[in-house]
């Protein structure tokens, strides 16, 4: 929906000066500097607007408040996104982005942000990471939103679907679909790990919708496990294999935002706060992991949650 803009608040605000760029993502740096081709304003929100291209690629402009993440160009400032409308071009030029007729953008200072985590130095603290990972499932959530009924042995959903208004209905293809995709991967079966995925893809309301999200932090576990582990019994079945046949799977089933930071995840891509959550996991010190945690369980209306039930998921075999 556009937002109205009041007469006395003009919607071309920025003449004073361009807004500088604090920081890109180099998952869509090139994006970003690319001049051959007008981009659009796809959605836009209190501190963000999704920037999208003519061949289905990618970016947001976030204010400093939101901070770094996989597809973002943070601002050095924070700034009104209500002089944005949905539809505004986007081009880019040798001294940065303009947005509509009146949003001047400078990239020249911003710096190039790695959106993939240090995964390789867990290696070195198997134990370590593994203790903290048990924390999490004993005292932040679910280590799946599976569980066991006591009276019918049948998986329930909990936890990571808990807080939306979802109905029985979906709540059951939800849990279907996770206890499908779980065991699939325990066999190492990839046809049924990408049909699990179909299914599970795009339940749920919103930009990011909570299926989405649960595969998310599932692919991210699934990268962590596999750096602590080397010797994994799914050896044969790489996080990457597994990846490409998650995308595959959701591919057609979600929103094309919620399918590109799905797609950032399952290359290990991550917002700031997931940066943190991975460097605490070598920390035999509890409190920096316990407090990035509370962080991601605050992280939009599920989403967070949604996606640390999925992460814990993917150590549902260890003990």
């Amino acid at each position: 929906m556009t937002v109205p803009i009041p007469a006395q608040s003009p919607r071309y605000s920025n003449s004073s000066g361009s807004i500088t760029a604090r920081s890109i993502s180099a998952r869509v740096w090139d994006l970003a500097f690319e001049p051959r081709m007008t981009l659009t304003v796809e959605s836009v929100f209190a501190d963000a607007c999704n920037i999208v291209a003519p061949d289905g690629q990618r970016y947001s402009l976030v204010s400093a408040a939101i901070g770094d993440g996989p597809l973002n160009v943070v601002l050095n400032r924070s700034e009104s996104f209500s002089v944005i409308e949905i539809g505004d071009p986007v081009t880019s030029d040798s001294r940065g982005l303009l947005v509509g007729r009146g949003w001047r953008i400078d990239l020249s200072r911003a710096r190039l942000w790695d959106p993939v985590p240090h995964y390789g130095r867990l290696a070195a603290w198997p134990q370590v990471v593994r203790a903290n990972v048990a924390w999490l499932r004993q005292n932040v959530a679910l280590p799946s939103p599976l569980v066991d009924s006591p009276d019918q042995n049948a998986p329930v959903l909990a936890g990571a679907f808990g807080s939306r208004p979802f109905n029985a209905t979906l709540l059951s293809r939800a849990a279907l679909a996770i206890q499908a995709l779980l065991t699939a991967h325990r066999r190492g079966d990839v046809h049924r790990i990408r049909t699990s995925a179909r299914r599970l893809a795009g339940l749920g309301p919103g930009l990011t919708p909570s299926g989405d999200d649960w595969l998310a932090g599932w692919l991210v576990g699934l990268r962590v496990s596999q750096a602590i582990d080397r010797n994994s019994e799914h050896d044969s079945l790489t996080v990457e294999t597994v990846s490409k046949a998650v995308l595959q799977g959701a591919s057609d089933q979600t929103t094309e935002l919620s399918l590109a930071f799905l797609a950032a995840a399952a290359d290990g891509a991550l917002a700031q706060v997931w940066h943190l959550l991975i460097d605490a996991l070598s920390n035999a010190d509890p409190a920096p992991l316990r407090q990035v945690a509370a962080q991601i369980m605050q992280v939009g209306a599920t989403s967070g949650a949604d996606m640390l039930a999925g992460f814990l998921a993917a150590f549902d075999g260890e003990h």
